[in-house]
């Protein structure tokens, strides 16, 4: 359980930001910040 709960945290921020910059290069128009 605390293997699962510990890939899962560092899974979820990464797909926040991919999700976060897609939005912004393809909505706003705005260059990646990474």
């Amino acid at each position: 359980r605390k293997f699962r709960e510990t890939r899962l945290y560092q899974v979820a921020p990464i797909s926040t930001n991919l999700i976060l910059s897609y939005v912004a290069e393809h909505l706003l128009e705005l260059p990646r910040s990474f």
